[in-house]
């Protein structure tokens, strides 16, 4: 009887020495991930032509602008126009410039319009060329 329960205590002891062994076993794993920040802006001409008008005409022109980000993005825009253009020709984006513009892709609209029917129109010399530049800004928020 004695070896009997010697030898049942021995296998009990056995059993609680592998269900230890296995939670001893156990090991973590830990995955990590770094998304880089995606940001590009692309416009698809950078040149509007108003060659060939007349005092009295009118015309327009439009650029797209595509901004793709991963994060939200500031849009602010600047000109240098001919002071004689001043009065004629108009720029307009269907995007407001502002801060935290949206993630994803964006279009941006911008519409440039000449109008040779008020009087300034006059004052351009025939056979001039009159520049007008207009930059656009779109910068990635940390």
């Amino acid at each position: 009887m004695k070896r009997t329960v010697l030898a049942a205590v021995m296998v009990v002891a056995l059993m609680f020495g592998i269900v230890a062994y296995a939670v001893a076993a156990d090991e973590d794993v830990v995955v990590t991930a770094r998304v880089n920040p995606a940001f590009s802006m692309t416009i698809d001409t950078n040149a509007i032509d108003f060659t060939g008008l007349n005092v009295g005409d009118t015309d327009s022109g439009t650029a797209v602008i595509t901004v793709k980000s991963n994060k939200l993005w500031d849009f602010t825009k600047s000109d240098v126009v001919d002071p004689l253009l001043v009065p004629v020709l108009s720029e307009a984006t269907d995007v407001a410039e502002g801060v935290g513009q949206a993630r994803g892709v964006t279009d941006i609209t911008a519409t440039y319009d000449i109008d040779l029917t008020v009087d300034e129109a006059y004052d351009l010399l025939a056979d001039t060329d009159y520049t007008a530049t207009y930059n656009y800004d779109a910068v990635q928020q940390p």
